[in-house]
């Protein structure tokens, strides 16, 4: 549930110091003493953000994290009054855990929340800025596994055939079709993040490979990408306009954003759904297209290739993209 939805009582009172805490997230507190005397959370934060996170994480870890940090001053001063960090204890945490779940926050969120805390109060240690750890004893929330989200072959082959519908329509300068359909091929092909992909620059390309794709954790790598994937890529920029050196550009001829890299993934799928009962419309989300790329790469060369498409430097997270749906594991156990 989002944030505008939460209309319980106890966080309309948490709701009150927002307001003066964001500010004090976002614009640097003045008279902000040394790590000994100042105990302000507030400040405090804006200096853990400043140190541990801008320019080093991504534009998108930051702004969850200065969201998470947000609510949780909010939660500290509206129930103690002051921001002063030396009064932080493991209750204020597992009771501020226990209003996100109260407010139907999702287990992911609030455990990402606490995940931002954690790494607060390693950093304020560090400082001496706590002597006590205030997130000691507090746990995720388990969470249930959710239902695979990889596009299946049906699918994609129903995808695939409605972005070259639509790239035929109009093949002129300003057509966006062939450039929708090129940025489905490389998120299947490539198993990059979409803001991983919509920061690429066009001189990146050389022939079937991505050079030095900045990822996530500010990782730089080397992405290949299948022979169809790099024609229809080839394809897409000897016709579009020149603009911006990046990759994939808006009409403008301006760096494609996020909302429209998801509104030309829209059309394909309103258009391969026309026909299609409700039940079997076809979803489609940027990263449902990496999911599917990571279970294609596990089933084909196992755990170690999967990991390395994606550019994880652990396993742990394969089992996220790669699980078995109900019926799969039903027709599984049939063969057994």
């Amino acid at each position: 549930m989002k944030n505008g939805s939460h209309n319980s009582s106890y966080p309309n009172q948490v709701q009150t110091g927002l307001l003066p805490v964001a500010r004090g997230l976002l614009n640097k507190p003045e008279n902000v003493g040394d790590f000994g005397s100042d105990k302000n959370l507030a400040a405090l934060a804006h200096a853990y953000l400043d140190a541990e996170i801008v320019g080093i994480k991504s534009p998108l870890t930051l702004k969850a994290k200065v969201q998470d940090l947000k609510k949780f001053l909010a939660f500290f001063q509206a129930t103690n009054g002051h921001l002063n960090t030396t009064t932080w204890l493991p209750r204020d945490t597992k009771l501020f855990i226990e209003v996100l779940a109260r407010e139907q926050y999702a287990a992911a969120t609030s455990n990402r929340v606490l995940a931002t805390l954690k790494s607060f109060v390693k950093w304020l240690a560090s400082k001496g800025a706590v002597q006590l750890d205030p997130c000691r004893g507090v746990h995720e929330i388990q969470v249930m596994p959710s239902p695979p989200k990889w596009i299946n072959d049906l699918d994609y082959h129903r995808l695939r055939k409605s972005a070259d519908f639509l790239a035929s329509r109009n093949v002129h300068a300003h057509s966006q079709g062939v450039r929708d359909r090129a940025l489905l091929e490389v998120l299947n092909s490539s198993g990059l993040r979409i803001a991983e992909i919509l920061n690429l620059r066009a001189s990146q390309l050389h022939g079937r490979c991505l050079r030095q794709v900045l990822c996530k954790g500010n990782r730089v790598r080397d992405v290949l990408i299948t022979k169809e994937a790099a024609g229809l890529l080839h394809d897409y920029l000897t016709q579009r306009l020149a603009g911006a050196g990046f990759l994939f550009l808006n009409r403008d001829g301006e760096q494609l954003s996020r909302n429209g890299a998801a509104n030309a993934l829209n059309k394909i799928a309103a258009q391969a759904s026309v026909s299609l009962p409700d039940e079997e419309k076809i979803r489609l989300h940027p990263h449902r297209l990496r999911h599917r790329h990571a279970k294609k790469a596990r089933d084909r060369m196992g755990d170690i290739f999967a990991q390395k498409r994606l550019g994880h430097t652990s396993g742990r997270y394969l089992e996220r993209y790669t699980r078995l749906s109900e019926k799969e594991e039903e027709e599984i156990i049939e063969t057994l």
